[in-house]
């Protein structure tokens, strides 16, 4: 049991840090896309101004494509609660306060996350 908690933990931690890094490159796509906006008003260009907001569109689809990834890791980290109950290790926060939160606002708590699981990790009893 203490082997496949591990694994869990490891998948989940895996599976954060993947998310962490594609949240940091939509915040990146974000602020590039805004300038370009700021420039289409600008320049008062209807086209430039309908490519910017597909381009906005198609990363607002992408972070709601992370965040069902996220939300698919919530069943996993209650499986691993539910091990840790069983080996008298720790209960891992779950994912259910970055539900709606602004791109700029997760990455912090998933850090924080990370964090909370590398601790269970290796609080898990090894035999």
């Amino acid at each position: 049991l203490p082997m496949l908690i591990v694994g869990l933990i490891d998948l989940v931690i895996d599976t954060l840090r993947q998310a962490r890094t594609e949240l940091l490159h939509l915040q990146q796509q974000v602020v590039q896309i805004l300038g370009v906006i700021d420039r289409a008003t600008d320049l008062d260009d209807a086209g430039l101004m309908a490519i910017a907001q597909c381009a906005q569109a198609n990363v607002a689809q992408e972070a709601a494509n992370v965040g069902k990834s996220l939300a698919a890791l919530g069943k996993l980290i209650g499986l691993i609660n539910l091990f840790m109950g069983m080996v008298g290790g720790p209960e891992v926060p779950d994912l259910s306060d970055l539900a709606g939160r602004p791109l700029d606002d997760v990455i912090e708590p998933l850090d924080a996350l990370v964090d909370a699981l590398e601790t269970a990790r290796d609080a898990v009893p090894m035999p």
